[in-house]
């Protein structure tokens, strides 16, 4: 994990690398971004989230938190207020 940051991959995706539940262990941080707005040719917008199941046994670089967690997180009220005038919210699950 540390390395998919330092390499700089996760920053190569200019914030649509998703991961709304999967935090650095040592600070708490997102990984990555957790939610993206992507505009369509034709105007549409899709408020785009990408999570990881409820993982309990992960390595210990990462935290993954509940789903549930992640959707009391401010970011997430965000997504929301953003989807209201999107024309989709895609939800992007690894299970």
């Amino acid at each position: 994990i540390t390395n998919l940051v330092s390499s700089g991959f996760v920053s190569h995706w200019g914030g649509k690398y998703l991961t709304a539940n999967i935090h650095n262990a040592s600070t708490d941080e997102l990984i990555g971004s957790p939610y993206t707005v992507v505009s369509g040719r034709h105007g549409q917008e899709l408020v785009v989230m990408g999570f990881l199941y409820n993982m309990e046994n992960a390595c210990g670089a990462v935290r993954v938190s509940r789903v549930e967690e992640a959707m009391q997180q401010a970011w997430f009220k965000e997504a929301m207020a953003k989807a209201a005038s999107a024309d989709a919210i895609v939800v992007l699950v690894h299970m």
